[in-house]
């Protein structure tokens, strides 16, 4: 069987407002994930952050590695009927290695269920989580 996976990374998320060619305003947010290698703790100074990490997995895991930066754009609508609706516009660049003995030809295969359709699933379910933020008034 697959034993567990665990994806550590440093995360930094910023909004940002511009300005469109039209002059209309664009709000948004930039995400960029670095993978967090534990293998190398002693020689950052991490100890004690990655034993808290490793006591908190399932034993036996297995540490994979992300890194992606995104690009969430929030747009006005383009048509007339639609004026109070808007467009999310979500750019993403991402790069991952599960780690163990799965081969990179199966965690690439969208057909198998690896990380290309793992990543459309995440995004799916962030939207959810808004959406549902949003009906709650939060």
């Amino acid at each position: 069987m697959i034993r567990p996976r665990a994806f550590i990374s440093w995360t930094v998320s910023a909004g940002f407002e511009t300005e469109s060619e039209n002059g209309e305003s664009q709000t948004g947010f930039i995400t960029v994930q670095v993978p967090f290698c534990l293998s190398n703790s002693s020689e950052t100074g991490y100890e004690q952050l990655c034993a808290e990490i490793r006591d908190y997995v399932p034993p036996r895991t297995i540490f994979g590695y992300y890194a992606s930066i995104e690009r969430v754009e929030l747009l006005a609508s383009t048509t007339e009927t639609e004026t109070s609706d808007h467009l999310i516009r979500w750019t993403m660049a991402t790069t991952s290695e599960a780690g163990g003995k799965i081969p990179q030809w199966v965690q690439r295969n969208w057909t198998l269920g690896g990380v290309p359709k793992a990543v459309v699933a995440d995004v799916g379910l962030f939207i959810g989580w808004i959406m549902k933020r949003r009906r709650l008034g939060e």
